[in-house]
């Protein structure tokens, strides 16, 4: 159940992101391990990328308290100047103590910080651009998730503030932070895509090829990730968005797929594309994560 002190949260968290209508109120899942937006008046997941289901902040903390949810969140837009960083899972629950190179990155970024709702995490909050489309990995010297946002995502926001830095504009830590952690290397442009009947690429250079595309890399990232988030009224247009994705780097089979991590969403089901594109079957294996 939210239960932050509304008076502490208030002195902690930035007053340029309480000022902005970008809220929403969260659950967890039955098991826990995802956080739903959700309408606290009628417990119902909301479609969180629609500017008409967000709210103010002090309106989302009072229906938080008001309906016993989990917790209230920013979401991030095109048309404000944040960035977030999430350092997941980078603190010892048993001594509280962070990894040292999270708290490296936290001493770059020099911005105003927090713990996560789990006690596990700490998420960074400045003015800054995400560089390029890229969001995640997991190649990192503390062994979880390091992720940075820009737009089309939530945090979860707690007030329990980690250090006592306030928000500022670090730019020029984002970038670093974006070639340390997100750059690979840059693909070979006259390969990109392959004729059918040719060798088929493998799993994890199809993904790399999908997230990286300038256009499309963003919402193909965050939908093949969470799709589960996804509302199921659109989960059909999303479902189609992440195939097609897929069929353009000629993964057009359930053994080229068979080796990949995608959110639960995609673990089942068929498309059938027109004209010579061949069907896209999900496997289960699809499914693991």
């Amino acid at each position: 159940m939210y239960s932050a002190n509304p008076k502490t949260a208030t002195l902690t968290i930035p007053s340029e992101l309480r000022r902005r209508g970008q809220w929403v109120v969260w659950r967890y899942t039955e098991d826990g391990s995802k956080k739903r937006p959700i309408d606290p008046a009628t417990g119902r997941e909301i479609s969180w990328t629609k500017p008409d289901t967000w709210l103010s902040y002090e309106d989302a903390t009072a229906l938080a308290s008001e309906y016993a949810c989990d917790g209230v969140g920013f979401v991030f837009t095109a048309r404000d100047p944040f960035c977030g960083v999430d350092l997941d899972d980078c603190t010892d629950p048993e001594t509280g103590e962070v990894h040292s190179a999270a708290e490296e990155i936290i001493v770059k970024l020099r911005s105003y910080a927090e713990i996560s709702p789990s006690g596990t995490g700490i998420k960074v909050f400045a003015r800054a651009v995400k560089p390029r489309g890229r969001c995640s990995t997991t190649d990192t010297p503390w062994g979880r998730k390091f992720e940075m946002y820009d737009r089309g995502r939530f945090f979860a926001v707690t007030g329990r503030a980690y250090g006592q830095a306030p928000m500022r504009d670090a730019q020029d830590a984002i970038d670093g932070l974006y070639e340390q952690f997100l750059t690979e290397p840059e693909p070979d442009h006259a390969a990109e895509l392959i004729p059918l009947g040719t060798t088929a690429l493998a799993d994890d250079e199809v993904l790399r090829r999908a997230r990286g595309n300038r256009k499309t890399g963003e919402r193909f990232s965050f939908l093949y990730d969470f799709g589960s988030t996804v509302p199921k009224g659109e989960r059909s247009e999303a479902d189609y968005f992440v195939v097609k994705g897929l069929v353009s780097l000629r993964a057009t089979t359930p053994s080229k797929l068979s080796g990949c991590s995608a959110d639960p969403i995609w673990s089942t089901g068929t498309t059938q594309t027109r004209g010579t594109t061949p069907k896209v079957t999900w496997s289960a294996p699809l499914a693991t994560r």
